[in-house]
């Protein structure tokens, strides 16, 4: 009597009883908990890290099926690199010098294991937001609007492609 019959039911039911408990294939499962750490600041803007790792605690929860955890205790490490931050006038104003502007963020996104050291995401992304100083708006509101944008689209991509 062969044996194979058998072990492969009893694989059938450890692969169900594992997608029961909320497991998946491929590299979510390695990264069930994240630590964040903004890595770099390579821009002259003081404290726009500081800005972004709150828009990234958010957007990890909100967007994500990935939970915020200690770096001790996360399975994995997501680095943030500001690596550009440009200033754009996009219309000169009368007398101001400046009636429309834009602000653009650049950053490099890893996403590594914390148990392998395997790098399981890696891409880089940019974000641009206007603001328009007739109606009150200024380089302080399109940094907010500007590192919110990049942390969602930072975190939609870890969970995919969007």
């Amino acid at each position: 009597m062969s044996h194979f019959p058998m072990a492969r039911r009893l694989c059938g039911i450890v692969v169900l009883l594992a997608a029961g408990c909320g497991y998946t294939l491929g590299h979510g499962d390695a990264a069930r908990t994240v630590a964040i750490q903004v890595g770099g600041n390579e821009t002259t803007r003081q404290r726009l890290e500081i800005q972004l790792t709150r828009a990234l605690q958010e957007a990890l929860v909100t967007y994500s099926r990935m939970r915020p955890a200690g770096h001790g205790d996360a399975d994995a490490t997501l680095t943030v690199d500001l690596q550009d931050a440009r200033n754009r006038v996009l219309v000169a104003g009368r007398p101001e010098p400046l009636s429309e502007g834009s602000l653009s963020l650049a950053v490099a996104v890893r996403l590594v294991d914390n148990r392998s050291g395997e790098v399981l995401e890696q891409f880089k992304l940019t974000d641009r937001a206007e603001f328009r100083v007739a109606v009150g708006e200024g380089e302080a509101q399109a940094s907010g609007e500007s590192t919110f944008d990049l942390a969602r689209k930072i975190i939609l991509g870890l969970e995919g492609d969007f």
